[in-house]
């Protein structure tokens, strides 16, 4: 059994605990034949049982997950499902690739082809074409797959379009990443892009794109970043705590075998599905509105201006439950955060009219087009003692 096990959870980034209560179900069920006792071989059946609805549920949300949480009943193929795509790293979970031309093609289960791209990089980040790397101007991006422009070539995504309407004169930097959250952007700037903070008097723009999942992934509630960076507050102040990871060196203190126990047990859907993934907490809240405060004070002091864009149009009820939203505004608010919503130019009654496809809810180059503008007249008509764009 132990052999079975570790083979499995090593060997499987999927399903591992599918084939472990596999086994589990055939070894009791021979077990109860064997016996000859009923009261034993009663005992072994009704643990077969319970093993075989485990295994069931198990390889459910295994297929739930792959087919409607990632991907929601479509088929991905090309490069970026290859090995090279997303690349193991010790600080922030995964990377870019480093260079090179990625394909990547999604497609329906009815072969409707919902994108067919090519993806380049240079240095880690995505190649804008119309960046102008002489410029002394640099507008940075930063945030997750709407940053990146999943699913759109380089020419329709967010950064391309802010430089196209700003008159190509900034020297773009688009350093969102498909899955990333705000402690992928802060880790960056504390630990990786330090390059980023040198203290200057240029007029610098960074630009963070907020959807209401990041705060889920700040707080480690999606496996896909069980591996990234964690932060929680202490005296009212964000702290960099280590990985997600349980066998990174931060878990000092805790059992070898303990940590052990716990990534196993972080394979298992069932696990997660019931004390993982569950509401949203105040403390998730106030974790990510920390983790967005002290990433635009790192910018702020470095000559940068930095404005959250936030998607407030759609989704908010997957993560915000009664007043959480407002709140989670008004804290930024106070800490002086410049915010351009979504919502104030796009309705969210045709959203359809701003996405990829009815099964991709990415931005298209629409969405993008009328955020650029927004962005632009944000970061045109506000002076550096105008600090708060957004809502009343």
């Amino acid at each position: 059994m132990a052999v079975v096990a570790y083979g499995a959870l090593v060997y499987f980034d999927s399903g591992s605990w599918v084939i472990i209560f596999a086994f589990l179900t055939g070894w009791s069920f021979f077990t109860s034949i064997w016996f000859k006792r009923a009261f034993l071989r009663l005992s072994f059946f009704n643990l077969t049982a319970i093993f075989l609805g485990l295994m069931i549920g198990e390889a459910y949300l295994e297929y739930t997950f792959k087919y409607v949480v990632i991907q929601g009943d479509v088929v991905q193929e090309g490069d970026c499902n290859g090995p090279n795509f997303f690349n193991p790293d010790d600080l922030l979970g995964y990377a870019a690739p480093e260079t090179g031309d990625f394909s990547c093609l999604k497609r329906t289960a009815y072969n409707e082809t919902i994108f067919d791209v090519n993806y380049t990089f240079e240095n880690g980040k995505r190649v804008i074409p119309n960046s102008d790397f002489s410029s002394e101007k640099q507008a940075l991006f930063l945030g997750c797959s709407f940053t990146f422009g999943e699913g759109l070539p380089a020419e329709e995504t967010l950064s391309y379009l802010f430089n196209d309407v700003s008159g190509e004169k900034y020297d773009i930097q688009n350093r969102g990443f498909s899955g990333y959250g705000p402690h992928q952007m802060l880790a960056m700037l504390q630990f990786r892009d330090l390059e980023l903070l040198a203290s200057t008097d240029v007029a610098h723009k960074a630009v963070y794109t907020f959807i209401p999942d990041h705060i889920r992934r700040a707080a480690g509630k999606t496996p896909w970043v069980r591996v990234g960076p964690r932060y929680e507050m202490e005296e009212n102040r964000i702290v960099y705590k280590g990985s997600f990871n349980f066998q990174s060196t931060e878990y000092k203190g805790t059992s070898a075998n303990l940590r052990r126990i716990k990534t196993a047990l972080f394979k298992s859907k069932l696990f997660y599905q019931v004390f993982i993934f569950r509401d949203v907490t105040q403390k998730d809240i106030d974790r990510t509105i920390g983790i967005i405060a002290e990433s635009a004070s790192l910018l702020e002091a470095s000559g940068y201006r930095f404005y959250m864009l936030v998607w407030d149009i759609h989704h908010l009820d997957y993560v915000f439950k009664g007043n959480q939203f407002m709140y989670f505004v008004d804290e930024l608010t106070k800490r002086n955060i410049r915010m351009v919503f979504a919502s104030d130019v796009i309705q969210p009654n045709e959203i359809n009219r701003y996405t990829i496809h009815p099964q991709d809810a990415h931005p298209n180059r629409l969405a993008n087009e009328v955020l650029a503008k927004a962005l632009l007249n944000a970061t045109s008509l506000h002076t550096s003692n105008e600090l708060v764009v957004g809502k009343e």
